[in-house]
């Protein structure tokens, strides 16, 4: 999908993310004793969430971003208006 603004393309792809915090979270029974590598004492994980990119790249006279970061920049060009 993509919109258009003073003569450039806007496109938007959901795929744009980039690495958040990690965090710990508690590994369940099953996960402990049935999985491999057999790890059955190992009792959390480390999860990375994927977060929106707020980066913009340009390539030539077209804008790619994550549709979150469109909706901000839209709504931040409405408060300056």
């Amino acid at each position: 999908m993509f919109t258009t603004c003073y003569d450039t393309k806007i496109f938007t792809d959901i795929n744009l993310v980039e690495p958040g915090d990690p965090y710990e979270v508690s590994r369940t029974p099953r996960e402990r004793w049935f999985t491999l590598p057999w790890q059955p004492l190992k009792k959390t994980k480390t999860v990375v969430p994927m977060v929106p990119s707020k980066k913009v790249y340009m390539l030539d006279d077209k804008m790619f971003m994550h549709p979150e970061t469109l909706a901000a920049l839209n709504s931040a060009l409405e408060l300056s208006n």
